[in-house]
């Protein structure tokens, strides 16, 4: 199993269900059309048709998983790779949603599998800094449930995944899975389970963690108290001052600090005048945010940012839903069979648990995430002189993989002071 050192946490659960549960042709002599030579596309055209995907379903899901009233973050990256995971147990309509929702309906499964493997080399840990990705499926030792060596072979080729099986019903088991999530997020989530279902058959569970200092870290000089409006209310906060790339797009502005390894780097986004950060996270498309970080040049900005430290946890399996990834939690409709079948049953998603935490201060950055996927079985240019940046109301924060430009964590802070 891979591991990869990470600065942020992530955790996140997928859990399947299982319930109980003929056409003709005909052939003329003559074809009905010509048949066209297949349509290459190059290697630097699919890793574009990746990120864009990627980066929209980045945005859609935050956009369906966040909180108006409080501080956000959730991990994308650790969503997108748990439910990638899962994707390979899928069939027909159920294959082709999930193809829909991770691949934009330009990216296959196949080349999904391949461009997460790449990214999670390309993001491995350095000297410069921890990112550590790991990926594990637990299944039941159930003699009802059969799980394909195919399924349990691709996750393990493409995702690292440990493979892990275990008796449902044994106490023991709710531990010990937490326990691997605790350890890959070096105890920053101690926990992704609160209970197991008691249909629960496998969990697909991927975390994120992540710490690096910033490439040119803050003095004391820089550092100073200073009032952040909050939408309950002024606060104190406290500011850290420099100057930063600038990324401006359609009305936002924003900065992009980079941290030690040159690579990543955390990204802070006020709306356009006259939106609040609410209203700007909904008009974002994949589009759009690749063309916010794209936007990185010479240009400088003098950005006067807050620290702040929070966690969040949210069940996906609705804005999954209003993704358009509906098959897989139907129990009715639900195809899992390349991942195996359970007699008398079928095999559908229960929930998807996520959990996240992030961390700025003078040093750098922390961040974390565990995803668990819940399977159960049941009845069936020039440079000017420097912006001025007050990051000073809501904003927009993310840590990006700036080779990408795709989000590895993405938040909102409503206030830097709250925990």
């Amino acid at each position: 199993m891979k591991r990869f050192k990470k600065i942020t946490a992530m955790a996140l659960v997928c859990a399947l269900l299982m319930s109980m549960p003929a056409l003709g042709a005909s052939a003329d002599t003559e074809p009905v059309a010509s048949v066209n030579e297949p349509t290459l596309i190059s290697e630097e055209q699919q890793e574009q048709n990746y990120a864009s995907a990627a980066a929209d379903f980045s945005i859609k899901l935050f956009q369906n998983s966040m909180d108006s009233q409080k501080n956000s973050v959730i991990s994308p990256l650790s969503v997108y790779l748990a439910l990638g995971m899962t994707a390979n147990g899928a069939e027909e309509n159920t294959l082709d949603q999930f193809e829909s929702v991770l691949g934009g309906g330009k990216v296959s499964l196949e080349e999904i599998n391949r461009n997460n493997a790449k990214l999670l080399y390309g993001l491995r840990s350095n000297e410069d800094r921890k990112l550590r990705i790991a990926d594990s499926i637990w299944f039941d030792t159930a003699k009802e449930l059969t799980v394909n060596q195919s399924f349990l072979n691709t996750n393990a080729q493409y995702y690292g995944a440990g493979i892990f099986q275990q008796d449902f019903k044994e106490p023991g088991t709710l531990d010990r899975i937490n326990g691997w999530v605790s350890d890959n997020t070096e105890g920053k989530i101690p926990a992704i389970l609160d209970e197991m279902d008691q249909d629960a058959i496998m969990y697909l569970i991927n975390t994120v963690l992540f710490e690096a200092n910033w490439m040119v870290p803050y003095d004391e000089s820089q550092v100073e108290q200073g009032t952040f409006h909050a939408a309950g209310g002024d606060q104190n906060a406290t500011f850290m001052t420099s100057k930063e790339t600038y990324l401006k797009d359609g009305g936002a502005q924003g900065m992009l600090k980079y941290f030690r390894d040159g690579r990543l780097a955390l990204a802070a986004v006020l709306p356009p005048a006259g939106q609040n950060v609410e209203q700007y996270v909904k008009s974002l498309t994949g589009e759009k945010w690749l063309s916010l970080m794209q936007s990185a040049g010479v240009e400088e900005a003098n950005s006067h940012l807050p620290k702040f430290k929070f966690e969040y946890e949210k069940k996906l399996a609705e804005p999954l839903k209003q993704m358009g990834l509906t098959d897989a939690f139907d129990v009715q409709k639900a195809d899992f069979t390349e991942l195996g079948t359970y007699q008398n049953r079928n095999i559908s998603v229960n929930e998807v648990l996520h959990k996240a935490f992030i961390e700025v201060d003078e040093a750098g950055a922390k961040a974390g995430a565990a995803t668990a996927v819940e399977m159960i079985a049941r009845m069936s240019m020039p440079v000017g002189e420097p912006v001025e940046l007050w990051f000073d109301q809501p904003f927009v924060c993310a840590i990006v993989d700036t080779e990408t430009n795709l989000p590895l964590f993405i938040g909102t802070v409503q206030n830097p002071t709250a925990e």
